[in-house]
């Protein structure tokens, strides 16, 4: 009951009509001043779950959610190795491989070479571990023959490439031994196909080959490594440690493996921090709105003196005072809340669903759009927060005004 009295008397206080005007602007600023503060907690704490999720998502379709490499490539059997983890539960596909870190260049005269990633692959098992190759042109990656190559867009264009062109080739980590000592491999290549994966990384930077041909440069019947896709991303740790335990007991070797979140380690460390900056320097504007709560109070203390009084005289306690105060602090809080939360929610999910937003291809091409990820520790965060900070704005008026003696309040008035 006796909540239920403080309740009604602050809820009257919020309401009331006959506050003066500066109180009643007062108590605008407050309430807007929170709902402003959540609306952009909210927004900015979406956008960026939505690039770190868009991002994973990218870097997980265009390549295998881990890798796993032998640590002597001679010591096994990739065919072998390839069906024991094909075998494993969980496994959605898998793909041997080798790579090479390349400098190439068309074999036109006059072009200069530049760095290029190149993965040699089982065409027939290629697309099972990636989706680079959905936009690859003029026909399926599963008819690539050995001899020849598949570069991306943007590389293609900058090399002035087309469909059967000679592309060559300097292996920088294989070298043959000639009369001026030891010497790059250099192979050329006919460009059988074009990818346009609307991503600078691999449309740049990343060419493919048949494995058979990377097999013959190496002067080995094994692959480096082998790509593993699961039903599940979620699993990858504890599929990466199974995998890896099959294979070092099947053949009595060390294996080590690598997933796509170690290799862009750099990258999500950075975004994670990135977004709790975001929250750090946003928070300030519920912090700083606090003040306007405080404010709002110690006028309502100055205004409500007479009423305080007459409580008090009626047989009100203190601590009953008190809370009146700081649950009129916690409705302005709540209610500014709710209304950065109405804001904030549906209009991230229309942004979301409709992609209303597209990113500038000029300024960066990881996602078509500005995704906005609706998270629900980020909204618990912004719906707790603004309510903490209110109740320790509150506390200072609220008791302040518990203290006032109620013979001289009503004597002043």
């Amino acid at each position: 009951m006796r909540a239920a009295f403080e309740d009604f008397v602050a809820q009257r206080y919020l309401n009331a009509q006959r506050k003066g005007a500066f109180v009643r602007t007062m108590l605008r600023f407050a309430r807007w001043g929170v709902a402003v503060g959540v609306f952009t907690l909210v927004v900015s704490q979406a956008l960026m779950a939505g690039w770190r999720e868009g991002i994973q998502d990218l870097l997980f379709k265009a390549t295998a959610h881990f890798s796993v490499h032998p640590y002597d490539a001679e010591a096994w059997d990739t065919k072998k190795a390839l069906e024991l983890v094909k075998g494993i539960s969980g496994v959605k596909a898998a793909c041997p491989f080798r790579m090479e870190m390349t400098l190439a260049r068309s074999a036109r005269m006059g072009q200069t070479v530049e760095p290029l990633m190149l993965k040699a692959i089982e065409p027939k098992m290629a697309r099972e571990t990636s989706s680079l190759f959905d936009n690859l042109a003029p026909g399926p990656i599963e008819s690539l023959e050995p001899g020849q190559a598949v570069v991306g867009h943007d590389f293609a264009r900058q090399q002035g490439l087309r469909v059967g062109d000679d592309l060559q080739v300097t292996l920088t980590q294989t070298v043959d031994l000639g009369l001026a000592g030891m010497m790059p491999k250099i192979k050329a290549f006919t460009v059988a196909g074009i990818f346009n994966s609307r991503n600078s990384l691999y449309d740049r930077g990343w060419g493919f080959v048949h494995l058979d041909d990377a097999k013959a440069w190496a002067q080995s019947e094994q692959a480096d490594g082998i790509e593993v896709t699961l039903n599940d991303v979620g699993r990858i740790g504890e599929k990466q440690a199974e995998v890896v335990e099959a294979l070092e007991k099947e053949f009595g070797q060390r294996f080590f493996s690598m997933d796509q979140l170690e290799r862009n380690n750099e990258l999500f460390a950075g975004l994670e921090m990135l977004k709790w900056i975001f929250l750090a320097v946003l928070s300030l504007i519920i912090i700083v709105n606090a003040s306007s709560i405080t404010a709002v109070l110690v006028l309502l203390v100055a205004e409500k003196r007479r009423d305080i009084g007459a409580m008090l005289a009626l047989g009100a306690a203190p601590t009953q005072i008190q809370r009146i105060f700081q649950a009129h602090g916690l409705r302005m809080a709540i209610s500014g809340t709710l209304a950065g939360l109405a804001a904030s929610i549906p209009l991230c999910a229309i942004l979301d669903y409709f992609q209303i937003i597209q990113t500038p291809a000029a300024l960066i091409d990881f996602l078509p759009y500005f995704p906005f990820k609706l998270k629900i520790v980020d909204m618990l965060i912004a719906a707790i927060f603004p309510v903490v900070v209110a109740f320790f704005a509150s506390r200072g008026p609220a008791r302040k005004a518990s203290l006032l003696n109620p013979i001289e309040s009503l004597r002043a008035e």
